[in-house]
């Protein structure tokens, strides 16, 4: 049996990627790595990982029931890292919402903080502007290798 890709789109297998960094046997080493652990906790609903992530203060009332409740009816399909910075990362991440089945992207610049060891997920800025949707002859957004049409073709217009 195949391995499952990570959703994190490092072309790693879960197993050895980001589930390591969900099960706290290591720890994020970058911005950029804590960003892309954050988008496969929500594409895996490891809502704990994402808690314990937010800097404490700035975390304000979010709560696993919150996350659940906001994550349940979306289907996490790619992540598309833009910029990576020191403290800094934009991205782009494309979902459906089962209710509508219709390809979505949310775009957001998100600023990260290091204390010792440890990376935490500060806040975002959503960037509109930038959600922008593959069009059917680009890549496809999951790292398929395949163009968009011939692979998750049937969720745009």
């Amino acid at each position: 049996m195949k391995a499952q890709a990570c959703p994190c789109g490092s072309s790693q297998s879960y197993s050895a990627c980001c589930r390591l960094l969900h099960r706290g046997v290591k720890k994020a080493r970058s911005a950029e790595q804590l960003m892309r652990s954050r988008y496969a906790a929500y594409a895996r609903c490891e809502y704990q990982y994402l808690v314990d992530t937010h800097y404490p203060d700035t975390r304000g009332t979010l709560s696993l029931d919150e996350l659940e409740k906001s994550n349940h009816e979306t289907s996490w399909l790619g992540l598309e890292i833009l910029t990576a910075e020191d403290k800094q990362v934009s991205f782009r991440a494309y979902f459906v919402q089962l209710s509508d089945q219709r390809l979505q992207c949310l775009c957001e610049a998100s600023r990260f903080l290091r204390e010792g060891d440890d990376w935490f997920y500060i806040d975002g800025q959503h960037r509109p502007e930038l959600a922008v949707l593959p069009r059917r002859k680009d890549p496809c957004f999951c790292g398929s290798g395949k163009k968009l049409k011939n692979c998750h073709g049937d969720l745009i217009d």
